[in-house]
């Protein structure tokens, strides 16, 4: 009977310590993330020009251990592509799911019409006052200071503005700009262009030969890349200022094909992003952090841009 109640009692310790280290395990499960979804879906025809995104969110990921899942939505497919996307991913587990949209209006609408602030977050593209857990960089800010940046770089006379669509971060970037360039002599003329991309390219250069202008900032990746193939020589001092957080960008400031940059912190914002839903589902703070840099191509290679602009050279 002794060795009987003995076996009883080491069965129930053995019983409690393997429910006291599952207990643990699950609990510690939970707090390194190891369970958490976190899905990004992106507005784009190229997954690939979310890589810096898509970078510093595996960065995080990895350091929690968590999974993240990038998902792109056709440019066509419109803001119903989008929201197929992000309900498709809820469905499947999704804890959170992180949108940098190509029609923010639209989507912002839908998800508080649906009650899903709670779960789907914006990343990049949107307004920066509407959702404290977004991460999005201030685009009325860089355009501020990219006004500020080309005053004091010395050039005066009329800049033209060209932009291909009115997304809500081309016209908070033209806010701060306009306000910037007030009482200076410098002189805006804006335009968002629609025309196909041969008509474009033509119009882009009759805008140089015109002689009326000092020089053009371009918005969008349509506009840049439209104006570098025109191949305009940098030495006529007509200067040309880019938007734009591509490998492809960062190449034309390499080459001495545009006078300056200003890009968004891709990678930071997709660090910060998955810290947020790991932190309780509070966002992390980003004071002081810069979502947005400004530079020219002495600046490139530095070691505080390096990171930013080449995240994938170890």
């Amino acid at each position: 009977m002794r060795r009987n109640r003995f076996f009883i009692g080491m069965f129930l310790v053995l019983l409690l310590l393997i429910i006291g280290e599952f207990y643990v395990y699950a609990n510690s499960s939970v707090f390194e993330g190891e369970d958490e979804r976190i899905s990004f879906v992106v507005t784009g025809d190229n997954l690939d020009d979310w890589e810096t995104l898509k970078s510093g969110a595996e960065t995080a990921a990895l350091d929690n251990k968590c999974q993240v899942t990038f998902l792109n939505s056709p440019t066509s497919a419109g803001v119903e592509g989008e929201i197929e996307l992000i309900n498709r991913q809820i469905y499947e587990g999704a804890e959170y799911v992180y949108v940098a949209s190509g029609f923010y209006d639209e989507l912002y609408t839908y998800i508080k019409e649906q009650g899903l602030k709670n779960k789907v977050r914006f990343v990049k593209n949107g307004n920066c006052d509407d959702d404290k857990y977004s991460i999005i960089a201030d685009d009325y800010s860089m355009g501020s200071d990219y006004g500020k940046y080309i005053i004091d770089s010395g050039l005066t006379g009329a800049l033209y503005v060209m932009y291909s669509n009115e997304s809500v971060n081309n016209c908070n970037f033209i806010h701060g700009l306009e306000e910037s360039v007030e009482d200076s002599e410098v002189y805006l003329k804006k335009e968002l262009v629609t025309m196909d991309d041969s008509s474009l390219i033509n119009h882009i250069y009759n805008i140089y030969r015109s002689g009326l202008y000092s020089g053009m900032i371009l918005l969008d990746d349509n506009v840049l890349d439209s104006a570098m193939s025109l191949g305009i020589d940098q030495k006529s001092d007509f200067a040309i200022y880019g938007v734009d957080d591509r490998q492809a960008a960062v190449y034309y400031l390499d080459s001495g094909l545009i006078q300056a940059l200003a890009c968004k912190d891709d990678y930071t914002m997709g660090y910060l992003a998955v810290k947020a839903v790991l932190n309780n589902g509070e966002k992390v703070s980003d004071e002081g952090v810069p979502l947005y840099y400004i530079i020219n191509k002495e600046q490139i290679y530095s070691e505080e841009y390096e990171k930013i602009l080449f995240p994938f050279v170890k």
